[in-house]
């Protein structure tokens, strides 16, 4: 009973009772009891239909922020030069399509099998000739994420720099690594449901379309639109370098798409989520690295398109 006199009779009820709740849950699990704590299922469980929690909606959300970001927008920067605008968008929009499409494919195999990409794999090549691919990943992940966290570094430092003094802390390059890194290693230890479920879909999808809203609205006040799409290329990179370059964003995802798909509820919703999201965010920000390159750092100065972003650090992402 809930109401009792006697200090031990309340105190073993109350363990027997919690016991057997605990049974009960374990027995017949909720849709996200043990979902959202990381490591409860390992790379070679395949995840059961009753514990998918990604629909449409989370696929989008999570897709659209991983096609966004500085590398995506100062690698639109390396085409602008040879490919003029026209050029550059066709390269983009052709190369991220047959990317994207390529990537939503293997996401339906992380979510036909239920289990992580460096998984599935040992359904073809063995468990010992997976092994391979999977250190030659984690080595990729490790060198990509140091990389990205030095962007980040880099322009955080520089926006700083503008709007403080040049030897404030805010200029501190090991201060932005020590946040980044930080930041990134609480994203990989929370896990990829907690991160897209309580942070991208609740509120953070919203904040990365303010940015890139802002970043199109601040080009389209300040550019001559005219005369930025009569920008023609020097033709220093052949437009088939520039289609490889666009399409290597989303492929470049390929070990790491089924660890989501995983988790999604059906094929359809994973391959339209995953599509659909990608694209828009990755032709949306390399064809805002173009345009603004050719507007305002028209010598290809990479760094110098920071003084003209003050949104950039909404839109670096940390996964």
């Amino acid at each position: 009973h809930d109401n009792c006199d006697d200090p031990t009779l309340c105190v073993v009820a109350l363990f027997w009772k919690l016991r057997v709740r605990s049974r009960i849950t374990d027995q017949h699990p909720t849709r996200d009891t043990n979902v959202n704590t990381p490591g409860t299922y390992s790379p070679d469980t395949p995840i059961p239909a009753s514990q998918r929690v990604f629909g449409g909606r989370d696929l989008f959300s999570l897709w659209f922020s991983l096609g966004i970001g500085l590398m995506v927008l100062q690698t639109g920067a390396l085409l602008a030069p040879g490919l003029g605008m026209s050029g550059s968008l066709l390269a983009i929009f052709l190369g991220t399509l047959v990317g994207v499409l390529l990537l939503a494919s293997v996401g339906v195999i992380g979510s036909d099998t239920g289990l992580s990409s460096m998984a599935a794999l040992k359904l073809s090549l063995g468990s010992k000739g997976a092994s391979l691919p999977a250190v030659l990943n984690l080595l990729q992940l490790i060198g990509w994420g140091s990389f990205e966290i030095i962007v980040m570094r880099d322009a955080a430092s520089l926006l700083g720099e503008r709007a403080f003094s040049q030897g404030s802390l805010w200029t501190s390059p090991l201060l932005w690594t020590l946040f980044f890194g930080a930041l990134a290693t609480l994203l990989a230890v929370s896990g990829p449901l907690t991160f897209v479920r309580r942070f991208l879909r609740k509120w953070g999808i919203w904040i990365l379309l303010a940015a890139c809203s802002w970043l199109t609205w601040n080009l389209l006040t300040k550019a001559d639109l005219a005369a930025l799409w009569a920008t023609s290329g020097d033709g220093s990179l052949p437009f088939a370098s520039g289609f490889d370059i666009a399409i290597a964003m989303p492929l470049s995802w390929l070990p790491l798409i089924a660890d989501y798909s995983r988790f999604g509820q059906r094929a359809k919703s994973v391959f339209g989520g995953t599509a659909a999201g990608f694209f828009i965010g990755n032709f949306w920000l390399m064809g805002l690295g173009v345009a603004y390159t050719l507007a305002f750092a028209p010598g290809g100065e990479v760094n110098a398109l920071c003084w003209h972003w003050p949104a950039q650090v909404w839109v670096s992402r940390c996964c």
